[in-house]
């Protein structure tokens, strides 16, 4: 009841509307189009995500027990021993550990398959139902396990060596009198040097060639000449069939074949990429990689390579052989030390053979009758160059208004 309105004004709301509105018609949507809508509710990442892992889960089943069609199996407890087997040895194709929130994603397709298929029957939740406490005990040491074998180690991209960077650029293939072999060489560049601005933009900073030689910049000129002026904004673009016309075209190149350029650059040139994940981002890492390898703090290297923090640059980047000799060194204390000690007694020694010279050639001045009349160079014998040290001392006996150059 809406008690704050007189009836009065209800009265004229109502025949406003009354006339101001004209009568609707609607057509009710066709089961089709319902289809349409409550499909693409679910990301299509999602419905593939779940055929991978209902497909692995059923492999395994057909491998281990032939005679389970899980397709028709709706006893709770035997899907739940099964998931236990499933969750302790499944691996990649690759035979490579899960990670472990990969292991706990795979987990929740095959539970969202179940409970499309239970969904006319019963409840199905393998993170609630009783019966499914086994699958969570499991799968929780599972992935435990999963974290101290990876031990927070990277496993994307690997970088090429500063060998393979050299012999890539020096291939035939790989020339810049070629429409192909520019375009490598200027994807290669693109993935060395770039930085962020204040927008956090990419932006591209690209030293100068040395004198004599056809570095970056020769190459992205080059290439940003043979660009039509009607191309698309796209940085890289497709090679011409009739490359006398001109070399690109106006379109831009491919994603998959954009996506694929290092790997294929990697083949052409003869780089073994055997048991490598050698992908476009392997230009990244190794940039970050080299970086770290002349020394440049952690805040300079990510001025290059964009990364936000430093755990998202250590994922890039290990320690090198010196640097792992340098930090072995400082955890031995007792060998340091007996170095240390060596080197005092040396130093100790050549002290006490630099004094006894010098007492020597005091005794010889005092065998003089007559003191120094006149103004005189005297050099003082010593071992090497470097013997005037902290702590060295001179004695002067019978000598005044006297004055001591130090000269190397």
């Amino acid at each position: 009841r809406l008690n704050h309105l007189e009836n009065n004004q209800l009265s004229e709301i109502h025949k406003s509307l009354s006339k101001s509105s004209n009568k609707e018609t609607f057509d009710r949507p066709c089961i089709e189009t319902l289809q349409k809508y409550v499909s693409s509710a679910k990301p299509k990442n999602t419905n593939k995500n779940t055929r991978l892992w209902v497909s692995r889960f059923e492999s395994f089943v057909n491998d281990t027990q032939p005679n389970i069609d899980l397709m028709t199996l709706y006893d709770k407890k035997a899907i739940a021993m099964l998931l236990c087997e499933f969750i302790i040895v499944i691996q990649t194709k690759d035979k490579k550990e899960y990670k472990a929130n990969s292991l706990y994603n795979g987990i929740c397709a095959i539970n969202r398959f179940y409970q499309e298929m239970f969904k006319d029957r019963e409840p199905f939740n393998i993170h609630e139902d009783f019966e499914f406490r086994i699958v969570r005990d499991t799968l929780h040491t599972r992935m435990i396990e999963l974290e101290e074998i990876n031990n927070g180690e990277y496993n994307g991209a690997d970088p090429l060596t500063d060998e393979e960077m050299v012999k890539i650029f020096e291939h035939p293939d790989i020339s810049s009198n070629s429409p192909d072999g520019l375009l490598r060489r200027v994807f290669l560049w693109g993935g060395y040097y770039h930085q962020t601005n204040s927008n956090q933009q990419p932006v591209h900073i690209i030293p100068p060639d040395e004198p004599g030689t056809y570095g970056a910049c020769h190459d992205i000129r080059k290439y940003l000449s043979l660009r039509p002026n009607n191309a698309e904004e796209n940085f890289f673009l497709r090679i011409n069939k009739d490359i006398e016309e001109n070399w690109y075209s106006t379109f831009h190149l491919g994603r998959d074949k954009l996506s694929g350029m290092l790997k294929e650059i990697c083949n052409i040139t003869g780089i073994d990429c055997t048991n490598r994940r050698i992908v476009n981002h392997s230009l990244r890492k190794r940039t970050a990689q080299k970086l770290n390898d002349e020394g440049l703090d952690s805040q300079a290297i990510m001025n290059v390579t964009l990364h936000r923090s430093i755990a998202g640059l250590n994922a890039y980047r290990t320690q090198n052989e010196k640097q792992k000799l340098d930090i072995a060194k400082l955890t031995l204390p007792g060998i340091s030390k007996d170095i240390s000690m060596q080197e005092n007694l040396e130093k100790s020694a050549e002290d006490l053979n630099t004094e006894q010279r010098i007492e020597n050639l005091s005794s010889q001045e005092e065998t003089k009758t007559e003191p120094f009349t006149e103004i005189q160079n005297i050099t003082i014998p010593l071992k090497r160059k470097d013997d005037l040290i902290d702590n060295f001392r001179l004695k002067f006996v019978k000598c005044s208004n006297f004055t001591i150059n130090i000269t190397k």
